[in-house]
């Protein structure tokens, strides 16, 4: 399975040897869920947030309509935590983090109408985090207590997050001429935590480009 998916990697990254490159730049905004088990989470609740993901990409014709591309971008991933466990006690969590994201995806196109033209696709992208901090507010019948701080990235026991998140990438792309818009679902494959817990990111954007 390793040998299929890097020579399949390999394969994308050298279609831009053989065929036309064109660069595009992209900005917009990404809602992240995170999926926790509500066995571990007790009466809390995740929440998705928003954040904004900017960045650019290779854009490469590697059959008469399909084409791929390969992008970079930096991506803000927020999210929220609420849990009201006892009456007179809540407690609330904001987290706000960074990545730095490599897409790689395969779009099939229609044929250009008036300058019209709409695809879908698939990929795959690889993250890796760059920070993170969360913000976090404790109300009781004494008053409010809040805290903030940094979240630690790593593979180790006590950090808080995985640097490295990795997953499938399902593309739908509508163009005019070199105007384009795109939403992008990404759920992830691998966990987010270091422990056992099984907590999964999806991430879904929309992002208008410029195709040059």
């Amino acid at each position: 399975m390793k040998t299929v998916f890097m020579l399949f990697l390999h394969c994308l990254f050298c279609a831009p040897a053989i065929s036309q490159v064109r660069w595009a730049a992209e900005a917009g905004m990404v809602s992240t869920t995170n999926h926790y088990q509500k066995k571990l989470t007790g009466s809390g609740t995740f929440y998705a947030g928003k954040g904004f993901v900017i960045g650019g990409s290779a854009n490469y014709t590697i059959f008469r309509r399909v084409s791929g591309e390969s992008g970079l971008n930096f991506q803000s991933r927020n999210f929220r935590y609420h849990s009201a466990l006892i009456p007179d006690y809540t407690y609330k969590t904001a987290y706000r983090l960074q990545y730095l994201v490599l897409n790689q995806n395969l779009l099939v196109m229609t044929k250009a109408k008036k300058g019209f033209s709409f695809g879908t696709g698939t990929g795959f992208f690889l993250a890796y985090g760059l920070s993170g901090r969360y913000r976090s507010e404790v109300s009781t019948i004494r008053g409010l207590i809040n805290t903030s701080g940094k979240l630690k990235l790593g593979n180790g026991d006590d950090d808080d997050l995985r640097r490295f998140d990795m997953g499938i990438n399902v593309v739908v792309r509508s163009q005019y001429k070199n105007i384009r818009l795109t939403m992008q679902l990404s759920p992830s494959l691998t966990k987010n935590q270091p422990e056992t817990n099984k907590s999964l990111f999806t991430n879904l954007s929309f992002t208008a480009g410029y195709l040059f």
